[in-house]
């Protein structure tokens, strides 16, 4: 699948991807039957009009956002998945 220019009204700057999906480090299903959280593979760093600042939306292979953080500079949303699920994004690509 084609990385979207748009992902539920968030524009697409730069995308990313893990090698495998994944869940984030630690990550324990909820113990009360809720839905637990589906693997993410597919990074997105998005912007928002009227806000600033990046989200980071984390998706599925099929480019649906799975969760997200908001971080103010570039810098530190590109931090996030090493801190979050223990692997880096290497390669970031500009959304042309």
């Amino acid at each position: 699948m084609d990385v979207p220019q748009q992902i539920d009204g968030f524009t697409v700057l730069e995308y990313g991807f893990f090698p495998s999906p994944i869940l984030p480090q630690g990550y324990v299903a909820p113990p009360d039957g809720r839905r637990p959280l589906e693997p993410v593979q597919n990074l997105a760093i998005c912007v928002r009009e009227g806000i600033q600042g990046y989200y980071l939306l984390y998706c599925n292979p099929d480019w649906r956002y799975v969760t997200y953080c908001f971080n103010e500079t570039m810098e530190y949303t590109k931090r996030n998945p090493v801190e979050e699920f223990g692997q880096d994004v290497t390669d970031w690509r500009e959304r042309g």
